[in-house]
């Protein structure tokens, strides 16, 4: 079963699930970015410091770093459902860009998954 993110009742009265494999892993890549270190009592390293991002100096340093953290934060919570390529930042203002490429392991196919936050705190 492949419960939708975030959790919710659907009009059955069920747990909501996803109707397809690229949604389902769009989720988890989101819960994993947006999710902090700690945040999760029984798992205290799932998770990134997206968080940060917005109290950081935008330079190109902090941004190519952060990249780096959730490209291998990704990698190690979700390696076994896909090998990620390419995670691109882009702050302007308080807006933050994330956009994940990546290609599933099952069946090869490629993916892009990207998400917008206006504030992160």
């Amino acid at each position: 079963m492949q419960i939708m993110f975030p959790y919710h009742i659907n009009a059955l009265g069920l747990t909501a699930t996803t109707s397809g494999n690229s949604e389902y892993v769009r989720e988890l890549i989101e819960q994993v970015i947006f999710t902090t270190p700690g945040e999760r009592v029984k798992l205290p390293d799932f998770g990134c410091d997206v968080m940060g991002l917005i109290f950081t100096a935008e330079s190109s340093e902090v941004i190519t770093a952060h990249q780096a953290l959730i490209r291998g934060v990704l990698q190690q919570q979700l390696g076994d459902l896909m090998q990620v390529e390419k995670v691109l930042i882009t702050i302007v203002d308080s807006n933050v860009k994330i956009s994940v490429e990546y290609i599933l392991l099952f069946n090869q196919k490629r993916g892009v998954a990207s998400f917008e936050r206006k504030e992160l705190g």
